[in-house]
């Protein structure tokens, strides 16, 4: 039902004080305008100069401005805000991509809870260069405009980073999620009590939102109102990974071109299943889950671990993270020789940041393996030549390392041929970089990294 204003202190209240502004009015259910907000007849643009007015003015070639034709342009300009008091400009210089990022950053302000906008209510605002409010001077106005606005002014950068609504701010260009593993209780249908028993098959999506254009196939775009997602998890029914009951489950997405940036908050879309039979399976989670980021901006820290926890049916998910304020996109090629042809090999290639970056986001060394990335694993025959990665794009942290690890056996017998590392520092090597994993003393093979 929609609130009564028997009065105007009341109305002035819930729109002006409170801050629920125009568009609390129209969430609320109003039904017809209140008198406020109506223009008393002397204030009316005539209706009777507009018909004739809007054919000839209500298009502005601004890009005429610099030309001859400049006299024309500004009368134009003031005759349409004079009888129809608006105007639609063209060629005016601004890229449309600009102006679409400046709808979905009003979209994400406005579409906030009051109690979030209200903190930039005049005389509260924690700067006197952002201001949110509706009329411009509700006060002494005899009528109040129909709008809600919010008002920054550009100082510098350093003030619009510390002042500005997150929603508000362009990403900052290096930040960077990268999701690394996940562990999931099998479900109570497939549980044998073994540890580390092959329980079934996992087959679903993981995706974060996309806010800024970033599409996996490298192209820029933006989304509105509905913002694209990027899979970083992505099995269709018939290509299931092995789930082990609590075992780690490795994300990568093979065709991503880059790791994911962010600003204000990521939104996950989680859609697991586990089956073990033909025509049977399971549904693991079913979930979207926002993070607010506001909080990890504001520590002196660069980077934050952490894990997103769903709760399912049968038990919960658990994701690990970690964000990065400043972080350089690396892909990596990695190509197998060995001297012996046809031999069976098993083992890994693994990622991670080291511990000394670790501790720095506070994630214990002690669960390393839930923050690697797992590149490569193999139990059959691997060929010489290019390997295929499960994740070939990482972020890395401009204050951090890159260490690469490899772990081969042969399978008939055994015997370690690989097992070595080496670590990387990426962006302070050149564009073009190469590094090679040699095999342990008397082994007959070697990885070559090519890091981009």
């Amino acid at each position: 039902m929609a609130p009564s204003f028997s009065d105007e202190n009341s109305l002035t209240n819930f729109v002006v004080k409170e801050g629920n502004g125009v568009k609390g009015l129209v969430d609320s259910g109003l039904t017809e305008v209140p008198s406020r907000y109506i223009q008393p007849p002397h204030n009316r643009i005539s209706k009777q100069h507009t018909t004739a007015s809007i054919d000839q003015s209500m298009t502005i070639d601004l890009s005429e401005l610099d030309g001859p034709n400049h006299d024309q342009v500004v009368k134009s300009i003031a005759h349409a805000a004079e009888t129809l008091g608006f105007f639609q400009v063209v060629n005016h210089g601004v890229p449309l991509e600009l102006l679409d990022s400046l709808k979905v950053a009003a979209h994400q302000f406005f579409n906030q809870p009051v109690e979030k906008k209200a903190v930039y209510l005049k005389g509260v605002s924690p700067s006197p260069m952002v201001k949110y409010g509706t009329s411009f001077n509700p006060d002494k106005e005899k009528a109040l405009e129909w709008k809600d606005y919010v008002s920054m002014i550009y100082t510098n950068d350093d003030d619009a980073h510390m002042f500005w609504p997150n929603e508000c701010k362009e990403p900052p260009r290096n930040s960077r999620l990268e999701l690394f593993s996940l562990r999931t209780a099998a479900t109570k249908h497939f549980r044998s009590g073994l540890e580390g028993d092959i329980l079934g098959k996992l087959f679903g999506l993981i995706s974060v939102s996309d806010k800024y254009g970033l599409v996996t196939d490298g192209r820029s775009q933006l989304f509105e109102p509905d913002f694209a997602h990027v899979p970083l998890f992505n099995h269709d029914w018939d290509s299931p990974i092995n789930m082990i009951d609590w075992g780690i489950v490795y994300l990568g997405n093979s065709t991503a071109r880059h790791s994911v940036p962010f600003a204000s908050s990521l939104e996950f879309y989680m859609e697991l299943y586990v089956t073990k039979e033909k025509n049977t399976c399971y549904q693991v989670c079913n979930h979207k889950e926002e993070i607010d980021l506001s909080a990890f901006w504001n520590k002196e820290s660069d980077s934050a671990s952490g894990s997103l926890i769903v709760q399912g049916e049968d038990g919960p998910t658990h994701m690990f993270y970690i964000f990065m304020k400043d972080a350089v996109d690396i892909s990596l090629e990695v190509k197998f020789r060995t001297e012996t042809l046809g031999r069976k090999v098993r083992g890994y290639v693994i990622a991670h940041y080291g511990d000394d970056f670790l501790y720095e986001c506070q994630c214990d060394p002690r669960g390393r393996d839930l923050y690697s990335a797992l590149l490569f694993l193999s139990d059959g025959v691997l060929e010489p030549g290019t390997v295929k990665l499960i994740k070939s794009v990482m972020a890395v942290p401009t204050k951090g390392n890159l260490i690469i690890k490899a772990y081969l056996e042969d399978v008939g017998s055994g015997e370690v041929i690989m097992k070595n590392s080496c670590k990387l520092k990426p962006q302070l090597e050149s564009c073009r970089r190469f590094s090679t994993i040699s095999g342990i003393e008397g082994g007959d093979c070697d990885l070559h990294l090519i890091v981009d």
